[in-house]
C-alpha cells in the first residue's frame, strides 16, 4: 500500500521487523525506536507520519470489508432466493426430487418446527421460561456523577486514561 508520508530509512527497516511480527511493538523494537539515530523532533514527526499511515491503511481496509461484506451478504440473498423459486416450482410440480444434469434436488422437511406464538396467555406454565430481570450498570450514569460532583459511586472503580491527540 502506498504511504501518505516518505518515513526514514531506519524507521523503514524498524517498520518491517515490527509488521513482520504481527503488528505489535516488543521491548526490544521500542528499544530499537529509541536507540534510532535522529533528533527527537525528527523522531516524533516520523512515528507520526507511520502513525498517519496506519489510519489511512485502517480507513481504507475496513472500507474495503465493508464491501466485501456487502457482496458476500448479496451471494447469500440471492442463493436464498434462487433456492425458494425451485422449491416453489418443485412443490407446484409436485416433484420429491429430480436430476439436473450433474446435480439432485429432493424436497425435504426439516428436522424440527419453526414455533409461532398465536396467544400467549393460553400456554400451559411447562412450556413458558421466565427471564429474570438483568442488573446492567448505566456507565455513562456514573461517570456524569463523578464528573459533575467528583464523588465516586460506592462498588465502582474510575480510571483515566491518556492517549496521544495528534493535529
Amino acid at each position: 500500500m502506498p504511504n501518505l508520508y516518505q518515513l526514514s530509512n531506519e524507521l523503514i527497516v524498524l517498520e518491517a521487523q515490527i509488521l513482520a511480527e504481527g503488528g505489535e511493538m516488543t521491548d526490544e523494537e521500542k528499544g530499537l525506536l529509541d536507540g534510532l539515530s535522529m533528533e527527537f523532533d525528527e523522531k516524533g514527526e516520523n512515528i507520526i507520519k507511520a502513525i498517519r499511515n496506519y489510519e489511512a491503511e485502517e480507513v481504507a481496509n475496513k472500507a474495503e470489508a465493508q464491501f466485501f461484506s456487502e457482496r458476500a451478504r448479496t451471494a447469500a440473498n440471492k442463493v436464498k432466493g434462487l433456492k425458494k423459486y425451485l422449491l416453489d416450482n418443485m412443490q407446484t410440480r409436485q416433484m420429491d426430487k429430480h436430476e439436473f444434469g450433474t446435480f439432485k434436488a429432493a424436497v425435504q422437511r426439516s428436522a424440527k418446527p419453526s414455533v409461532e406464538i398465536i396467544d400467549g396467555t393460553t400456554i400451559p406454565e411447562g412450556y413458558v421460561r421466565v427471564i429474570p430481570e438483568v442488573r446492567e450498570l448505566d456507565k455513562n450514569k456514573a461517570i456524569d456523577h463523578l464528573l459533575k460532583t467528583g464523588e465516586e459511586v460506592p462498588g465502582l472503580e474510575f480510571h483515566f486514561s491518556h492517549f496521544l491527540r495528534i493535529r
